[in-house]
């Protein structure tokens, strides 16, 4: 019986010590990302590119409004003169699914040039996503193009690298199913805290240097994930 009561005590001891570590870690990020956060596109210092952080697309070249929203923040980055480039990375992994073709046909429908565009089809995750853009695209500075909800942990990331980086919030509405990706964003917040500060795994694919400073067709002209 007391060894039972003993396993119990530890057994909740290690629980409220998890606890803390996840509260401790999303409060560390959301405190550090606050100054960081731009609410409008007139807010953020100029950068070399915006990164808009791909998610869910249909078929049809059809776009959630997560997405959608974050198309048309990005957009006003690139009119208001605040970036030279958009840099979208997302998933691509499969035929079937296809984020970033899908946002580049709506960036080119919003008249933004091809050579400003430059395309990441191995942001499989936020991130190799900012991972990608440091190591293989060379970004230096960048504004964020996301959620609220997301930003934290996307600076994070990126500050972790040493890319000077904001965040633009690209909330226009609200949305449906936000509950349920805030509650995501705890335990993904706790895994890229690891991965940016202690594990820094590589990203899924590297691929040649394709710098932002140059043409985004170059982005195009050859599988960057490879």
């Amino acid at each position: 019986m007391k060894t039972l009561r003993y396993i119990l005590i530890i057994a909740i001891f290690l629980s409220l010590l998890a606890g803390g570590a996840v509260w401790h870690i999303n409060s560390c990020m959301e405190r550090k990302a606050t100054p960081l956060i731009r609410r409008t596109a007139e807010e953020c210092a100029p950068a070399q590119a915006a990164i808009l952080l791909g998610a869910g697309v249909y078929s049809g070249r059809r776009v959630s409004p997560v997405v959608y929203d974050r198309i048309l923040a990005a957009v006003e980055l690139y009119r208001s003169g605040r970036v030279g480039k958009i840099l979208i990375s997302g998933d691509h992994g499969t035929p079937y699914y296809d984020e970033v073709n899908t946002i580049h046909h709506w960036l080119r429908k919003k008249a933004v040039p091809e050579r400003d565009i430059f395309t990441d089809y191995a942001g499989f995750s936020t991130y190799d996503s900012i991972v990608r853009a440091k190591e293989v695209f060379e970004v230096q500075t960048a504004i964020l193009v996301t959620q609220e909800y997301h930003l934290p942990r996307a600076l994070h990331i990126a500050s972790s690298l040493g890319i000077d980086a904001q965040g633009l919030v690209a909330d226009r509405r609200g949305y449906r199913h936000i509950v349920r990706y805030t509650a995501r964003e705890i335990p993904a917040r706790v895994k890229d805290y690891f991965y940016a500060n202690m594990l820094k795994p590589a990203p899924r694919h590297h691929g040649r240097p394709v710098p932002i400073t140059g043409d985004g067709r170059a982005s195009r002209n050859h599988a960057s994930g490879e």
